[in-house]
């Protein structure tokens, strides 16, 4: 079924996420935090889409043999989301290597890929404004004020683009 599509699909591309998530948080480089913020892309939809959902213990049968993920609240999932995004900004460094060759978004633009997490931030701090202003508010200020802005130009927006692997995509 139709609805099915968003689940199947965020927790497929949350195993490989965990995957950079668990072997990378040690170095605690670009890579790690990109892989972070890709995480809260997939998240934020899919609670978005169904509320409570398995977040905290997703993905992490391998790691931590968790076969049957809680369903967390979305209140919780929203906060973890928020913190991650912050704590990721904060430690993307553009002067340490940028993994370019395996950034299919912005090509290793640190500066990009701070804009990408601010502005995100600012999406999930206006949707708390439904249920509490007060944090909606401390959201809003910190994606604002956050190191390296916000998206603000077309050029800043997260696009994947595909290629036609039989090269008749205008090659």
């Amino acid at each position: 079924p139709a609805n099915d599509v968003l689940w199947n699909n965020t927790y497929s591309i949350s195993k490989s996420l965990q995957d950079v998530i668990e072997r990378k948080k040690e170095d605690n480089d670009n890579l790690y935090q990109m892989a972070r913020i890709w995480k809260v892309i997939l998240f934020q939809r899919l609670t978005d889409a169904y509320g409570d959902v398995p977040y905290s213990e997703a993905s992490l049968a391998f790691y931590n043999q968790i076969f049957r993920p809680k369903y967390d609240p979305q209140e919780l999932i929203y906060k973890d989301m928020l913190e991650t995004l912050k704590d990721a900004v904060a430690n993307l460094n553009a002067g340490s290597d940028n993994f370019a060759k395996f950034d299919i978004v912005y090509k290793g633009d640190i500066a990009k890929w701070k804009k990408l997490g601010n502005s995100l931030m600012l999406r999930l701090g206006m949707r708390l404004t439904k249920v509490n202003i007060g944090e909606a508010e401390t959201w809003v200020k910190n994606a604002i004020n956050g190191s390296g802005g916000l998206m603000d130009s077309n050029s800043d927006n997260l696009v994947l683009r595909g290629t036609d692997p039989g090269g008749t995509n205008g090659s």
